[in-house]
């Protein structure tokens, strides 16, 4: 062995050996102290301790390693049996060797044994999403597993505890800081660190105490019933085909953008402004039975989620492109659609550029989308609040949205967002889809828009009975084309030109007459 530039490895070892036999705690703060950067080393420590042990002991043990290896600068390198090595990293490797892995698989049963049954349920389902996520599936927390110098295995959160956030949503109860259980329990450590950017939240497990983790694993499914991908698929179909579009958008959202993220939050604020909801309001009505539960999405259905709800929307912007082209293609537009974008086009007119969202969702729409001197259109299923032109108000001059007209489907009616409409650019488009839809504008429209919709409304107003008598004497048509001559039939159209001029006609009346009934006409 070398030495340190303050001790040798022998005196090191002494001191190892002075500290870690005062006990099992006294051990594991010398193992943490060291497996720690050094910022975060006495933090660590206490954290790691106080839930296993107690406050008073933690902070006592803390403190006492702190000071009695004071004198050693954990980063020295140093050639150990020919090994060179961190003076730090042989602390940690040598006192868990000798000191805790002896004992610390006997001592975790033993603690497992008198947990109360709601502490072993978290467990139990915070064990199978570390297994889940061992096994390389993912779950949409931003929360990853990997295995330490030590080979213990460690899960990793970023910024916040999501760990935590997803043992909450699978048991659709609000936890904190679910690594406590594994402190106290699996006597598991806690391994944060920071960088100049992110805060690392890691709690990690010895390598001979995994065996525990994948025994509570298997236990999971006594406390969570997680639904299959038929399942799952079936669940999102129908709360669409209801337009439930509070449960479609938010787990659309927290499912694409990830849970957590910073990216995430900003895109919910526009949900937010679409149902005019707060967002306590709008996470629990989107809850989702197995699927979703406080805005946050059930881990264990992640990945099927995401498969089904690409099909769906798939499906739905195939609907809702055909169901708009019909309407241009009615006018003499050609129509050409890809993905969530159509174009129509017309000799004389401006080519219309429309990208369709078959659910509420923030918008987003590039330059080269929409080619120079087209007209821009939004069309997204479902029926806002008036908050959202306040969302779109405030977007930036640089976003490309700001500058389409926004409407917005439900069933039968059409939705403009008002600060969106310019009369010059959209008469004509609003001219075609008043044709089939009830048209409504969000705030007060200008009083161009107004006229035109009235003149619209007039004319249809006209030609409805004039269509509908068109259509009569067509039907009529065909029923006389397809009857043989008769007697009948010059009665049916002596009957139609009488009722043509206001009469009331009966045919074929039975009245009594001497020698039975006779049939007249009346």
């Amino acid at each position: 062995m070398s030495s340190s530039p303050t001790m040798s490895i022998d005196d090191i070892v002494k001191l190892v050996d002075e500290v870690a036999r005062k006990g099992l705690p006294y051990a594991i703060g010398v193992f943490v102290f060291f497996r720690s950067l050094e910022d975060e080393a006495f933090s660590n420590t206490f954290l790691t301790l106080k839930e296993g042990f107690g406050e008073e002991i933690a902070r006592a043990d803390a403190i006492e390693v702190r000071s009695r290896f004071s004198g050693i600068y954990r980063y020295t390198r140093v050639v150990v049996e020919g090994k060179e090595v961190e003076v730090g990293n042989f602390i940690s490797d040598y006192t868990y060797r000798k000191y805790i892995s002896p004992v610390i698989l006997a001592e975790a049963r033993k603690r497992l044994s008198s947990a109360p049954s709601n502490e072993m349920r978290s467990l139990a389902v915070a064990s199978s999403i570390i297994m889940f996520l061992w096994r390389g599936k993912r779950i949409g927390y931003g929360v990853s597993v990997y295995s330490d110098y030590s080979n213990s295995k460690c899960v990793s959160s970023s910024d916040i505890d999501n760990f935590t956030k997803a043992v909450s949503a699978a048991l659709k109860e609000d936890l904190s800081d679910v690594r406590r259980f594994f402190f106290k329990y699996l006597l598991g450590y806690s391994h944060n660190s920071a960088s100049r950017r992110h805060n690392y939240y890691d709690l990690c497990i010895y390598p001979n105490v995994i065996q525990e983790v994948e025994s509570l694993a298997a236990k999971a499914s006594d406390y969570v019933k997680t639904p299959n991908r038929l399942q799952v698929s079936s669940i999102l179909r129908e709360m669409y085909d209801k337009e439930e579009y509070v449960k479609t958008s938010v787990v659309n959202l927290v499912t694409e953008c990830g849970y957590g993220s910073e990216y995430c939050y900003d895109k919910i604020n526009y949900l937010l402004a679409f149902f005019g909801l707060p967002r306590d309001i709008l996470c629990r009505e989107s809850s989702i039975e197995g699927v979703l539960w406080n805005c946050m999405p059930n881990p264990f259905v992640y990945e099927d989620v995401v498969k089904e709800l690409k099909i769906l929307e798939e499906n739905a912007v195939k609907s809702l492109g055909q169901e708009v082209s019909k309407l241009f293609v009615k006018q003499g537009y050609k129509s050409v659609c890809t993905g969530n974008k159509c174009v129509f086009t017309k000799e004389g007119s401006k080519p219309i550029v429309t990208i369709l969202l078959p659910w509420p969702k923030p918008p987003s729409i590039w330059l080269h989308d929409i080619p120079r001197g087209s007209i821009a259109l939004l069309v997204t299923k479902g029926a806002p609040s008036e908050t959202v032109l306040e969302w779109i108000n405030s977007l930036p001059q640089y976003d490309s949205s700001k500058y389409a007209l926004w409407l917005f489907l439900q069933n039968s009616k059409l939705f403009v967002a008002a600060n969106t409409y310019n009369h010059a650019i959209h008469s004509e488009v609003l001219k075609i889809l008043a044709q089939d839809y009830e048209v409504k504008f969000i705030e007060q429209p200008p009083q161009e828009a107004v006229q035109l919709l009235q003149q619209l409304r007039t004319a249809k107003a006209f030609e409805a009975p004039v269509a509908r008598a068109v259509a009569e004497a067509r039907d009529f048509e065909n029923r006389l084309l397809l009857s043989k001559p008769s007697r009948d039939v010059l009665e049916s159209i002596v009957a139609k030109v009488l009722e043509d001029f206001g009469f009331k006609v009966d045919v074929d009346v039975l009245l009594p007459a001497k020698g039975g009934n006779i049939e007249v006409d009346v």
